[in-house]
């Protein structure tokens, strides 16, 4: 071949080639992003970068359409898509915020090409792990609470399925709610069982407590001072031998006085110095031999608090909820009480009767108000006196959820309330001017459910009717 050919068919072929490889080749999209893993409970995010470029030549004033597959792009709202325009340097950014829960998400950035029709794609994966640090809950601000500080779970010996529902709160050190679901949690009960479930759809985590399962009974304590208490059963019966403590662990710091308000511990300012998480059966706020912890350290013993601030470190939230039975009726426990001590009353007089609804530990019993339909009623079965409190219905009063027991901060016992659970109500002389005697039967009955209504329904109200009856007379009007 001529040689002058050889140059032009070389020519020729480098030209095919270049176009080849650069004129018609498609764009190139990629992603990148600051942070591989980021912190779980929506406060952290990564930013996703998408770079486009034509032809080695960065791409601007074009759409990148991003989606993912879990956490959000708005720190306010659920926002799985957006779009982003790139800048002259082809480049388009977004912020991913974690997802309440740890996992793993992965983005996908999609570049629609007008010129050529086709769809470009790329990938990234960001991994929400458990919360940094700065993203834990401090000991001051890990709460539980629970809808229901009484349950009727010593109402038979079988016990029935009582649920109440609760709830964790948690911030952190600057001030930002914490989902509890991003947390890792450690869920322990004195008596019953306190456990969470997660809803994906909803992407909420409930926290249960039922009163089945795990240990079946409080632990039986002796009377602390103020504390009242009475003889049954051999031995001695107080509120808190009805009293389980519920435990939530976790991850945290410990709470402290932030005098400079710069979010952070520094040296002088003070602070809580906990001891390793513990259940704290017989409610002393201090650990004694037996009772359950969480062993932080894994050095098989309990360790006290140790003198130094930790910022990371295991710390416990506390909720005590009551078991109580039915009204025990004796002279120690649920009575009727009238005034005056006469149940012979003058023509239009009155008497009052009180009466104690608890059980046989000195507890109020429980009831769930106007939505189970729970209620005391006074009646006088020979329709001779008329009652007048409540004013609203009078005679009948309803039982709402009561606890007698006050506690202080760490939820140690300060004091008791006797007269929580006293109902009172007087009677007047409904037959004036009667010119006969007639008498009276004050009885007394309570409709009481052992459990709130809950997705399962209503608990069936069982019926307590006191045997003591309080019978009297009211004496004919003076004659003229």
């Amino acid at each position: 071949m001529h040689k002058s050919k050889i140059i032009l068919l070389i020519l020729v072929l480098g030209l095919t080639t270049y176009l080849s490889c650069d004129t018609f080749k498609g764009p190139d999209l990629k992603l990148s992003t600051d942070k591989e893993e980021i912190p779980a409970g929506g406060n952290d995010h990564a930013v996703i970068t998408a770079t486009l470029k034509k032809q080695g030549d960065p791409e601007a004033n074009q759409q990148i359409e991003f989606e993912t597959t879990n956490g959000s792009f708005s720190t306010n709202e659920e926002q799985n898509e957006v779009v982003a325009t790139t800048n002259s340097e082809g480049i388009a950014t977004v912020k991913l915020y974690s997802a309440p829960q740890q996992g793993q998400a992965t983005v996908t950035a999609t570049y629609k090409d007008d010129a050529s029709s086709n769809t470009y794609t790329a990938n990234i994966s960001i991994t929400f792990g458990e919360p940094s640090a700065s993203s834990l809950p401090t000991a001051g601000n890990f709460n539980l609470d629970c809808n229901w500080g009484n349950v009727g779970a010593l109402i038979s010996t079988s016990k029935p399925d009582v649920r109440v529902e609760c709830e964790i709160t948690a911030k952190n050190i600057r001030g930002e709610a914490i989902p509890p679901q991003s947390l890792t949690l450690h869920f322990q009960a004195e008596a019953g069982e306190l456990t969470s479930v997660y809803d994906d759809y909803d992407d909420l985590l409930s926290i249960i407590y039922r009163v089945r399962g795990g240990e079946s009974m409080p632990m039986d304590v002796e009377p602390l001072s103020g504390e009242p208490s009475r003889a049954c059963g051999g031995g001695t019966c107080n509120p808190r031998d009805g009293l389980v403590t519920l435990v939530v662990v976790t991850r945290g710091s410990e709470n402290f006085e932030d005098r400079n308000g710069n979010n952070q511990w520094d040296d002088g300012e003070p602070f809580d110095d906990l001891p390793e998480p513990f259940l704290d059966k017989n409610d002393n706020g201090i650990r004694d031999e037996g009772e359950w912890y969480f062993d932080s350290n894994s050095d098989g013993e309990y360790t006290e608090a140790n003198g130094f601030y930790d910022t990371n470190t295991m710390i416990w939230a506390n909720f005590k909820i009551l078991w109580t039975g039915k009204p025990e009726e004796n002279e120690t426990a649920a009575w009727i009480t009238h005034s005056p001590s006469s149940t012979t009353l003058p023509d239009g007089g009155s008497i009052t009767f009180n009466v104690k609804l608890i059980d046989k530990n000195l507890n109020p019993v429980a009831g769930f108000g106007a939505a189970s339909d729970d209620e005391i009623n006074f009646i006088d079965a020979m329709n001779v006196l008329e009652p007048t409190q409540p004013p609203s219905d009078p005679g009948t009063f309803i039982v709402e959820n009561m606890v007698g027991l006050e506690f202080d901060e760490q939820w140690r016992f300060l004091s008791c309330d006797e007269n929580a659970a006293e109902f009172s109500t007087t009677f007047i002389d409904d037959s004036t001017g009667s010119t006969s005697s007639e008498d009276f039967l004050i009885g007394i009955d309570a409709n009481l459910a052992p459990g709130p209504e809950g997705e399962d329904g209503r608990f069936n109200q069982y019926n307590y009717f006191f045997s003591t009856q309080i019978s009297g007379t009211v004496q004919a009007a003076p004659q003229q």
